[in-house]
């Protein structure tokens, strides 16, 4: 199963249910869900109905729109230096941090990271929305446990690439 494809299911199951969910194609494990007014942010972690691969998940809602990035065990420490450099950067103007790209897909989603009054995180893909979601300095360590919770599942699940 290709990683967008994990990531499309995982996204559509997690973000209409919003818990923990089962379905015929896997097992999606929500760790940290984030909501600001019509805005959602989720953690997840998603494993594979056979069991042999589990994939980091990140995905956003705005409204209608929707789009995730997955990630295996390789790209957590990546996101989450980034996202530590944001958060050490706070400030009152927004500035870049850094970007990561998606791998193993042709729908190569991109997360750019960017330090202000909170830290923003934004997702893009050629075939799914832009889409931006702050993280208040409020949601700081709940993220950051969160993003630990993702890389104990994953250390600890079957794929680990």
């Amino acid at each position: 199963m290709t990683m967008r494809i994990v990531s499309l299911i995982a996204l559509l199951i997690g973000i209409t249910l919003g818990a923990a969910a089962r379905c015929d194609d896997g097992k999606l494990d929500i760790i940290g869900k984030f909501e600001s007014h019509s805005r959602e942010f989720v953690v997840a972690t998603y494993t594979t109905s056979d069991g042999r691969d589990r994939v980091g998940l990140l995905a956003w809602r705005a409204g209608e729109e929707r789009n995730s990035f997955a990630l295996r065990l390789d790209q957590w420490g990546v996101i989450f230096g980034l996202w530590e450099k944001a958060a050490r950067a706070q400030g009152r103007d927004w500035k870049m941090v850094g970007t990561i790209s998606e791998t193993g897909t042709t729908d190569i989603s991109r997360i750019d990271l960017r330090a202000g009054p909170g830290v923003e995180l934004a997702i893009a893909s050629p075939k799914g929305a832009r889409i931006a979601y702050v993280l208040a300095a409020a949601d700081f360590a709940r993220f950051e446990q969160a993003m630990r919770g993702m890389k104990a599942a994953l250390q600890d699940g079957p794929a680990k690439k």
